[in-house]
């Protein structure tokens, strides 16, 4: 190894020498020498330096290792999620393991009521079928007087799933607002939950209303 003034552009090997005094130091050489143990080589956006004998990660692994440094369940679907976009699952035995960590792949398919009482009416059998929902559906526009049911599932899973309602929170957070928003009146009284529907089916999507008036503010600012 040589010590040099600063980080190459390119180099082959460079470390940083973090024992040699009170000031670390630049390295780099042509190439690198393995004098046993672990140790890593160029790891570069383009590694153009391989001798064959690159380091493997399995000798450094600890054993009994805590589950925080697992994959949490909503991290584990992120990737099934990807292969279901990419339409080619995982290696078998690696989509077992996402699988059993909690991964599950949620489905949900809002129902298109205006559109099924219209196909049922004309008997069209195929636009009746479409209105169930497809998986890249928006959720329908919550309204004062109707709350739209949807399917929810698992993909491994369909017939654990259920048709349901959304809740009054679930409302809540599709017209953006917090949890509970509400739930209390302004004498802090409880509201009952059809007219927290009402009240949500009459409001204002929050993101909507932010971008609009926005909008206005940018074309207004001089």
């Amino acid at each position: 190894m040589r010590k040099c003034s600063g980080r190459s552009q390119t180099p082959q090997f460079q470390f940083l020498d973090l024992e040699c005094g009170p000031t670390p130091e630049w390295c780099e050489a042509l190439g690198l020498t393995c004098a046993g143990g672990l140790w890593t080589p160029n790891i570069g956006q383009s590694p153009g330096w391989h001798d064959g004998s690159v380091s493997s990660s399995w000798p450094v692994l600890e054993g009994g290792v805590l589950t925080k440094y697992c994959l949490s369940p909503a991290q584990c679907s992120k990737y099934l999620r990807l292969a279901e976009k990419a339409g080619c699952p995982p290696p078998r035995f690696i989509e077992a393991l996402l699988l059993k960590q909690g991964g599950r792949v949620p489905i949900v398919r809002p129902f298109q009521l205006f559109r099924m009482r219209g196909a049922a009416n004309d008997r069209y059998h195929v636009q009746f079928r479409d209105s169930f929902g497809f998986l890249d559906d928006p959720f329908p526009t919550l309204l004062a007087g109707t709350v739209y049911p949807f399917a929810f599932y698992f993909a491994d899973d369909p017939l654990g799933g259920c048709v349901r309602f959304p809740s009054e929170p679930e409302c809540e957070r599709l017209m953006g607002l917090p949890d509970g928003w509400t739930k209390y009146g302004a004498e802090g009284e409880e509201i009952s939950p059809g007219q927290r529907y009402r009240a949500l089916g009459n409001a204002i999507a929050l993101p909507c209303a932010d971008y609009i008036m926005a909008g206005i503010k940018e074309a207004l600012d001089p």
